[in-house]
Protein backbone atom coordinates (compact mmCIF):
# COMPACT_ATOMS: atom_id res chain seq x y z
CA UNK A 1 0.00 0.00 0.00
CA UNK A 2 1.13 3.67 -1.11
CA UNK A 3 1.01 6.28 1.41
CA UNK A 4 -1.12 9.10 0.25
CA UNK A 5 -0.29 12.54 1.62
CA UNK A 6 -3.03 14.03 3.51
CA UNK A 7 -1.60 16.79 4.56
CA UNK A 8 -2.36 19.63 2.00
CA UNK A 9 0.84 18.94 -0.51
CA UNK A 10 3.93 19.42 2.02
CA UNK A 11 4.86 16.40 0.80
CA UNK A 12 4.26 14.82 4.73
CA UNK A 13 2.43 11.00 4.34
CA UNK A 14 -0.03 9.46 6.50
CA UNK A 15 -2.31 6.81 6.56
CA UNK A 16 -5.38 6.76 8.48
CA UNK A 17 -5.67 4.31 11.49
CA UNK A 18 -7.81 1.65 9.48
CA UNK A 19 -5.62 1.54 6.71
CA UNK A 20 -2.64 1.59 9.01
CA UNK A 21 -4.22 -1.32 10.92
CA UNK A 22 -5.46 -3.53 7.82
CA UNK A 23 -1.87 -3.05 6.39
CA UNK A 24 -0.50 -4.54 9.53
CA UNK A 25 -3.08 -7.43 9.80
CA UNK A 26 -2.09 -8.16 6.06
CA UNK A 27 1.90 -8.31 6.61
CA UNK A 28 1.30 -10.41 10.41
CA UNK A 29 -0.76 -12.71 7.98
CA UNK A 30 1.94 -12.84 5.45
CA UNK A 31 5.09 -13.27 8.31
CA UNK A 32 2.91 -16.29 9.57
CA UNK A 33 3.08 -17.74 6.33
CA UNK A 34 7.38 -17.59 6.34
CA UNK A 35 9.63 -20.19 7.21
CA UNK A 36 10.17 -20.45 11.13
CA UNK A 37 13.69 -19.29 10.65
CA UNK A 38 12.38 -16.22 9.04
CA UNK A 39 9.63 -15.55 11.10
CA UNK A 40 12.44 -15.79 14.21
CA UNK A 41 14.19 -12.86 12.13
CA UNK A 42 11.12 -10.87 12.00
CA UNK A 43 9.87 -10.99 15.82
CA UNK A 44 13.93 -10.01 16.77
CA UNK A 45 13.66 -7.20 14.41
CA UNK A 46 10.56 -5.81 16.19
CA UNK A 47 12.10 -6.47 19.56
CA UNK A 48 14.79 -4.02 17.81
CA UNK A 49 12.71 -1.29 16.82
CA UNK A 50 10.45 -1.39 20.30
CA UNK A 51 13.93 -1.37 21.78
CA UNK A 52 14.83 1.70 19.83
CA UNK A 53 10.94 3.73 21.06
CA UNK A 54 11.22 3.28 24.51
CA UNK A 55 15.25 4.08 24.39
CA UNK A 56 15.86 7.09 21.75
CA UNK A 57 19.50 7.98 20.95
CA UNK A 58 20.32 11.15 22.48
CA UNK A 59 23.50 12.89 21.49
CA UNK A 60 25.67 13.42 23.24
CA UNK A 61 26.84 17.65 23.48
CA UNK A 62 30.14 16.87 21.68
CA UNK A 63 27.90 15.01 18.42
CA UNK A 64 25.52 18.23 18.86
CA UNK A 65 28.27 20.63 18.48
CA UNK A 66 29.91 18.20 15.28
CA UNK A 67 26.59 18.30 13.42
CA UNK A 68 25.92 22.25 14.24
CA UNK A 69 29.26 22.97 13.33
CA UNK A 70 28.89 20.62 10.26
CA UNK A 71 25.42 22.68 9.30
CA UNK A 72 27.45 26.33 10.15
CA UNK A 73 30.26 24.77 7.26
CA UNK A 74 27.12 24.03 4.86
CA UNK A 75 25.70 27.15 4.97
CA UNK A 76 29.16 28.78 4.61
CA UNK A 77 29.24 26.83 1.38
CA UNK A 78 32.85 24.41 2.57
CA UNK A 79 31.74 21.12 1.23
CA UNK A 80 34.69 18.57 1.59
CA UNK A 81 36.35 17.76 -2.09
CA UNK A 82 36.49 14.44 -4.06
CA UNK A 83 39.78 14.51 -2.81
CA UNK A 84 39.11 14.66 0.92
CA UNK A 85 36.18 12.13 1.09
CA UNK A 86 38.88 9.52 -0.94
CA UNK A 87 41.71 10.50 1.55
CA UNK A 88 39.20 9.57 4.53
CA UNK A 89 38.11 6.14 3.05
CA UNK A 90 40.87 5.24 1.08
CA UNK A 91 39.25 4.38 -2.00
CA UNK A 92 37.57 6.60 -5.19
CA UNK A 93 33.82 6.85 -4.85
CA UNK A 94 32.84 8.58 -8.18
CA UNK A 95 34.75 8.96 -11.46
CA UNK A 96 33.38 12.54 -11.77
CA UNK A 97 36.07 13.70 -9.03
CA UNK A 98 38.73 12.84 -11.18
Amino acid sequence: MALQSRSGGNGACAMDRQDRDDDLEAMFARIRTWPKDWQEHAIARFHLMEHDLKNPYVLSPEELADIREGLAEADRGEFATGEDIEALFGRRFCSAWS
